[in-house]
């Protein structure tokens, strides 16, 4: 995509169809997860580094690719970390990019958001062979599952390791699902935590939600 966008800005073929074209000022990008050994830099470290530098300097005007950001360190501040910058890069900033993720709850949080379209890759499951053979092709929707168990059989581990992960990995589904919805239950409906926060942040004095923020919020409440 990035390298499309720089072809079409100077004039050169489009490897597509079709396209509709957008000029942007800058391309940023979060790829990868690598440490820097050389300046006691952990790999969490460095995607927060480098995350930084795009929400310092992405304009409306920017493309921004941000892939599978915060796995470089727990689920649970992962997940979070992760949530936030979506939300801020989407409700204040509001550039064209790609978020791609495995965190499947994002897909919740970001149900009825405005500025958010939810898109998967075309893939087809062999649930009997526990194989999985992608197709390379962008679709509405979101992904049914990160299919960890179908990659670990492809790579060839043992049946009786993948069926303990596998039952496991449903007891923790069950567990969290439920915590859910228990939580739900207590306030009787769900309201995005990035929401609330702009909320907060327009009730408080000296709140920080530009105007964009506020557009985003009005149309994003419309939609609950």
């Amino acid at each position: 995509t990035c390298v499309a966008v720089i072809m079409a800005q100077i004039g050169c073929h489009v490897p597509a169809a079709s396209a509709r074209l957008t000029p942007v000022d800058r391309i940023m990008s979060r790829l990868g997860a690598n440490d820097n050994i050389f300046a006691a830099q952990s790999t969490f470290f460095v995607e927060l580094s480098e995350t930084k530098k795009i929400l310092s300097e992405a304009t409306p005007r920017s493309l921004v690719i941000l892939d599978e950001l915060g796995r470089g360190t727990s689920s649970y501040d992962g997940v979070a970390v992760a949530q936030a910058v979506l939300h801020h890069v989407a409700s204040h900033i509001g550039c064209v990019g790609f978020f791609a993720t495995h965190y499947h709850s994002l897909a919740t949080e970001f149900e009825n958001h405005p500025e958010i379209q939810e898109k998967r890759m075309q893939i087809h499951v062999d649930e009997k062979e526990r194989k999985v053979t992608f197709l390379y092709k962008l679709e509405d929707g979101v992904a049914e599952g990160s299919f960890g168990m179908h990659c670990a059989a492809m790579c060839g581990i043992s049946s009786r390791v993948i069926e303990r992960a596998e039952t496991a990995a449903r007891d923790w589904e069950h567990t969290s699902r439920l915590k859910e919805s228990l939580e739900k239950a207590k306030t009787g409906c769900y309201i995005p935590l990035g929401m609330l926060s702009d909320v907060g942040n327009l009730l408080r004095d000296g709140g920080d939600v530009g105007a964009k923020g506020v557009d985003v919020l009005l149309r994003a409440i419309e939609c609950l």
